[in-house]
């Protein structure tokens, strides 16, 4: 305790002793001593501590002192007079050479902070040291070193997994890993994901504080074996040492998507059906995979194309690829294209729809495709029954055809504007094409040889005024018009036509062909060569073609020897075309309707049927005859024979020295050119003449007779009868009946006969004769000779040196121009003998008035 004692300060300390003599006396004493004290040295320990890299060592008084030696004082008493040789810095923050910084106070507490100066690996330390020194309340001084390790320290990391998350299928995750932390600067973390809960890693990064949000690719996510539904996903934060967990709820969607990148390379993408049981379509590209999605739950596969030029090959070589919703392609910007299987898989039923010039889709058996800005389309389904729509309301104008490669069956479908370019296998059943509505054009050209089709290809036209030409196909076709009106002629094969309703015209081609207007208006069908059957539907007034040599004409037969043998059923007008031979035609046994014929060349015999028939006799010399009904009837080119008979007929003699017969009915005949003789018979008739020397003869009937060119002989015949001779040099005779008669041009000769006639001699010198009745005659230019006959007549010389007789009974006279010469004859006539040297004989009281005239009104204008 002595060694306590400071400087200056004494203590005593005492003992006894004992003396004994040999005698054994003793005697006992005390000793006494002093002890003064002096300044003993202080004695600084050295000081070791341990810190981690990443922490603050935070010492308390006494601190570095607590371990220091001074035999006076305290470690309360000791203090610290230097940092590092520097007593400036006792108290303050310093930087020591290590970069650490340092505050070290008085009483020996400090804080050490690393500050980031060390980078340490697991495991491994460092060292730093700094020195003080010390003093003690008498002014001893002494240093000691402070050794500081410095050790990596692990401090266990944290796991954010946020969320939750909802995604499409296909689409890539953006995962917000926002609060994981290593909680050691500097110390990589490393984010391990699972989505199946294996407990296996599905997805790995390194973690990047500063980027938080982590974009994980789909193809991991798939290729983890989760698809559509609700999962979690579970996140764990690995240092290398330690690791945390946190999880986070996954909904992935039905829709799945997939969208080419733009790369400036064509880019293929295959899709495929594979797995266990064909349970997850594989996108590839170039072979590689690059998407990829269960089936289970999933709704619709979408698939865009970028800027580059894309296919689609969609593979049925395993199954379909399509979810139940379809695939549904957009190919984007670029000349993109769409491949049904490069295998030719066989399928039962392929059906293309078509939205516009490059949208659509596709149904394989149930399983569709859709697709929007493509073109081209090839479909290498080994089908039995493929089928084209076209599902707007525009005019279509497709053409069906080959591919332009002989013999590799293969074919093409294409439009104008309204559809893709399809080529496709040929299909072994049956091929349709539906063009919807619109006033559609259909071409059906010759397709690829090695076509074999055992059933029919058939267009269906929909509504619209549509044009279906099948004319140049080689299979069997079936054609629909439905309603509008429609064209819809067929090829070489044996084909079906329905017309539907609307005014059709079907036409069959080579072939046994059915064709069937249908509907209840007038359709029009040509069968064509081959044992054809017309089915005119229920329409009233249906007309069926042939054209060749027809042999016979029943209701429900047509026979020719070179067209085929034509079956007949609700047809109410027939339309034939004849070949150039000698033809012998009787139709009076078709009893539905009317006919029109065109005999063509050849002298024919056409006897035609009770209703209205036309009949063209064309060149020859011909016999045609209408029978009943209101006729046409067109003798052509030769010498022709027409008998209209009962009806109100037209006929033409054509060409030729023709004899034409009204028959009964109000007829309207014109000769033509050539010697014609033309009898009206029976009721009111119209009659010409036509150029050349014609005989015609109104018979019965108020007939209008005109001669026309030529040098005619006209007989009025019975009735009210208006006569003209035309040019030329004339004969026309009235008959009963209060007749106009005309001369025209030309020296005429004209009889009246009996009825009060008006009789006209027009220009030249004509002979006008009016017999019985009270007739008006002029004469007009030209030196006549007029005769009034019997009855009341009024004779008009008008131009010319006139001879005029009036008969018997009072009649009346008028010269008018030239020298003329009036005879009254028989009763008290009246004259006026007009302008000219006259020449006047009387019988009777005759009475001579040059003021008497006569105003004709509007009598001639028939004769005008």
């Amino acid at each position: 305790s002595f060694e306590n004692l400071d400087d200056g300060e004494s203590d005593t300390d005492t003992f006894t002793y004992t003396a004994t003599d040999g005698d054994a006396t003793s005697n006992t004493a005390t000793v006494t001593i002093t002890i003064n004290g002096v300044n003993d040295p202080v004695d600084a320990i050295d000081d070791i501590f341990t810190v981690p890299f990443n922490a603050i060592l935070d010492i308390a008084a006494p601190g570095v002192l607590d371990n220091d030696v001074d035999a006076e004082d305290t470690a309360a008493e000791l203090t610290v007079s230097q940092v590092n040789g520097n007593a400036g810095d006792v108290g303050q923050t310093v930087t020591l050479g290590s970069g650490a910084l340092l505050t070290l106070r008085a009483d020996g507490s400090f804080l050490y902070d690393p500050n980031g100066a060390f980078v340490l690996g697991p495991g491994e330390t460092d060292m730093d040291s700094f020195t003080y020194e010390v003093t003690d309340t008498d002014g001893a001084v002494d240093t000691a070193t402070v050794d500081i390790t410095v050790v990596e320290m692990n401090n266990p990391p944290s796991a954010e997994a946020n969320g939750p998350y909802t995604i499409d299928a296909g689409v890539d995750l953006v995962f917000d890993a926002t609060g994981s932390s290593s909680n050691d600067n500097g110390q990589p973390l490393t984010l391990n994901f699972d989505f199946n809960g294996d407990m296996t890693t599905d997805f790995s990064t390194v973690f990047d504080p500063m980027s938080p949000m982590i974009t994980i690719p789909w193809l991991n996510i798939a290729q983890s074996g989760i698809g559509v539904g609700s999962h979690t996903i579970t996140l764990t934060a690995d240092d290398a040492r330690d690791t945390a967990t946190d999880t986070a709820a996954l909904t992935i969607n039905d829709d799945f998507q997939f969208v080419s990148v733009a790369d400036g390379n064509a880019d293929t993408h295959v899709v495929t059906l594979e797995g266990t049981n064909g349970d997850t379509i594989v996108i590839r590209n170039d072979g590689v995979i690059v998407s990829q999605v269960l089936v289970a739950g999933l709704d619709t596969l979408n698939i865009t194309g970028s800027s580059d030029d894309d296919t689609l090959v969609t593979d049925f070589v395993d199954g379909a690829p399509t979810p139940t919703g379809g695939i549904i392609f957009d190919g984007g910007a670029g000349n993109d294209t769409l491949q049904l299987d490069p295998n030719a898989v066989a399928a039962t039923n392929v059906d293309h729809v078509f939205d516009s010039n490059s949208d659509g889709s596709v149904n394989i058996d149930g399983n569709m495709v859709q697709y929007l800005n493509l073109e081209p389309i090839f479909d290498n389904m080994v089908a039995a029954n493929r089928s084209f729509r076209f599902s707007g309301s525009g005019n279509n104008n497709v053409t069906l055809s080959d591919d332009g490669t002989a013999a590799n069956n293969v074919s093409m479908i294409s439009s104008v504007a309204s559809s893709e370019t399809i080529f496709f296998v040929s299909p072994t059943a049956t091929l349709d094409v539906n063009v919807g509505s619109g006033d559609d054009t259909v071409m059906v050209m010759p397709i690829d040889s090695m076509m074999t089709t055992t059933g029919t290809i058939t267009v269906i036209a929909g509504a619209g005024n549509d044009m279906v030409d099948a004319s140049a196909a080689t299979l069997d076709m079936r054609l629909f018009g439905n309603s509008g009106d429609d064209t819809l002629m067929g090829g070489s094969g044996n084909d079906r036509s329905l017309g539907g309703s609307g005014n059709d015209l079907l036409i069959g081609g080579d072939g046994n062909d059915v064709l069937n207007g249908q509907g209840g208006q007038a359709d029009t069908m040509n069968g064509g060569l081959g044992d054809d059957t017309l089915k005119g539907g229920q329409g009233a007034s249906d007309t069926a073609q042939i054209t060749g040599d027809v042999t016979s004409i029943t209701d429900t037969r047509i026979n020719s020897t070179d067209q085929g043998n034509d079956r007949l059923v609700s047809i109410e007008s027939l339309d034939i075309t004849l070949n150039d031979n000698d033809n012998n035609i009787d139709a009076s046994g078709f009893t539905r309707g009317g006919i029109n014929i065109n005999a063509m060349g050849g002298n024919d015999t056409v006897l035609g049927t009770a209703f209205d028939d036309t009949i063209d006799g064309g060149d020859g010399d011909d016999s045609l005859r209408g029978l009943q009904g209101n006729d046409v009837i067109n003798g052509g080119i030769g010498n022709d024979k027409l008998s209209g008979n009962a009806g109100n007929d037209v006929m033409d003699g054509g060409d030729g020295n023709d004899k034409i017969f009204g028959g009964s009915g109000k007829d309207n005949i014109s000769g033509g050119d050539g010697n014609d003789t033309v009898c009206g018979q029976g009721s009111d008739d119209t009659m010409s003449g036509g150029d050349g020397d014609d005989i015609l003869n109104g018979s019965t009937g108020d007939d209008v007779v005109n001669g026309d060119a030529g040098n005619d002989n006209i007989n009025a015949g019975s009735g009210n009868d208006t006569a003209r001779g035309g040019a030329d040099n004339d004969t026309i005779t009235g008959s009963t009946g209060d007749d106009k008669i005309g001369g025209d041009d030309g020296d005429d000769s004209l009889v009246g006969a009996g009825g009060n006639d008006i009789i006209s001699g027009g220009d030249g010198n004509d002979i006008l004769l009016g017999r019985d009745g009270n007739d008006l005659l002029v004469g007009g230019d030209g030196d006549d000779k007029i005769v009034g006959n019997a009855g009341s007549d009024t004779l008009l010389g008008e131009g010319g040196n006139d001879a005029m007789f009036g008969g018997a009974s009072k009649d009346i006279l008028i010269g008018g121009d030239g020298a003329d010469k009036l005879n009254g004859q028989g009763e008290t006539d009246t004259i006026n003998p007009g302008t000219g040297a006259d020449t006047l004989v009387g019988a009777g009281s005759d009475v001579v008035d040059n003021t008497f005239a006569f105003n004709l009104g509007t009598l001639l204008d028939d004769l005008m």
